[in-house]
């Protein structure tokens, strides 16, 4: 009978320990989705202030993009006129230099004592003219005497003809030595107009961009000894363009130039285009004006040609967010909740007079001034926040 009792004893244990434990899962449940309903709900009611547009399409210019140089105008390449050893060249590649400044010189001792050999000889011309002359005159003076002499038959005709001849001598001898003379001015002058050639000048203030010699070279006409280009003449901007373009591309076409290097976007216009192409490459060359760019020959820039137009989304840039390097923006939806959406954004671009411009953030821009092509994700028509993004999250609904 106490085995009995101890039985009944235990499964009442048991029974109890069973409804306790279904009571504690039972309360838990009942707390955990009290409290998570509540939570949600006020998640659901959050709100946010922001401003909102709609996004529409626009009519833009279908641009291809080919890569170029900048070259300047006035590329000279600067050689020597005589022979000679460079004895000075005062400036490096790079340097400015005003117009008039030496940039190079030649050795000019030979030049100079050739000039002085010269002039001691036309002192020696002159002083023997001067002698010839005298002795002419003499010369002339008695065969006149002679020859009245011989009218008179006071003289005999070989004292006419020894006087006839000493004055045809003496003036054949004037003749030379003025031949003489003008030969040895003639060759000082030379000399001396071979003295502008020692000294190379820049011919405008500009830049050396290259030396070909240093000091101590012997230099021959002709051979190159620096180059300098010109900084009051301008530059171009040099590509070869598509063949496919050609109907594209006339005198006077306005083109945008991008220079990656220096974070700079120039309008630009073809002042030059070839006739021909180039049967190899399929393309042909233009050449377009810079003006007063300020931008050094040689830069690496990129050009953007107008093939047509083409329809986009335009969204301001200010409403497009980087997340792990996925471009997305937040889109109000019809019940004005917020809903992140992953984009493809496109080229950048600029509201001008004529419409829209190519731009990127360069120096002096602002990035509320442009706006972004959104390529997919977005329809004309949606709206999107532009405002207080730090403080926008997925879900929140829009003020």
């Amino acid at each position: 009978m106490n085995v009995s009792i101890m039985k009944i004893f235990s499964m009442r244990i048991r029974s109890r320990h069973a409804v306790l434990a279904t009571a504690i899962i039972s309360l838990f449940l009942v707390c955990g989705c009290g409290s998570e309903q509540p939570g949600n709900e006020i998640a659901l009611e959050k709100s946010v202030k922001a401003a909102a547009v709609a996004v529409e399409e626009h009519t833009l210019p279908e641009l291809r993009f080919f890569p170029g140089y900048v070259k300047s105008k006035a590329s000279i390449r600067l050689s020597a006129k005589m022979p000679g050893y460079v004895i000075d060249m005062p400036h490096e590649i790079g340097d400015f230099v005003r117009g008039g400044m030496l940039l190079a010189r030649l050795d000019d001792k030979d030049i100079r004592a050739r000039i002085a050999s010269l002039r001691q000889s036309l002192s020696s011309v002159a002083k023997e003219r001067e002698a010839v002359g005298a002795q002419l005159q003499y010369a002339r003076a008695s065969f006149m005497r002679v020859r009245k002499l011989l009218d008179e038959n006071s003289a005999t005709q070989d004292q006419y003809d020894r006087a006839s001849a000493r004055r045809d001598a003496l003036t054949s001898r004037m003749a030379a030595l003025a031949a003489r003379e003008r030969e040895v001015k003639a060759a000082i002058s030379e000399a001396v107009n071979q003295l502008r050639y020692v000294e190379i000048k820049a011919p405008s203030d500009g830049y050396v961009t290259g030396r070909f010699v240093d000091s101590g070279t012997l230099v021959m006409p002709g051979m190159p000894i620096i180059e300098f280009e010109s900084s009051e003449h301008g530059a171009w901007f040099a590509a070869d363009i598509d063949e496919s373009l050609v109907e594209h591309v006339k005198v006077g076409t306005p083109v945008f130039i991008r220079f990656p290097s220096l974070r700079r976007t120039v309008t630009a216009t073809v002042a030059q285009v070839s006739n021909s192409s180039d049967p190899g490459s399929h393309s042909f060359s233009i050449l377009c004006d810079l003006k007063d760019s300020g931008i050094n020959s040689g830069v690496y820039g990129r050009i953007q040609i107008s093939a047509g137009t083409c329809r986009r989304v335009l969204v301001p840039c200010s409403a497009l967010v980087d997340r792990g390097g996925l471009k997305g923006l937040f889109v109000v939806g019809q019940d004005s909740r917020l809903h992140w959406r992953v984009v493809k954004a496109g080229r950048t671009w600029k509201r001008s007079k004529g419409g829209f411009v190519p731009a990127t953030l360069d120096a002096g821009t602002r990035e509320d001034d442009l706006s972004a092509e959104v390529l997919s994700g977005l329809v004309q028509g949606e709206r999107v926040v532009v405002s207080n993004l730090d403080q926008v999250r997925e879900g929140l609904r829009l003020e």
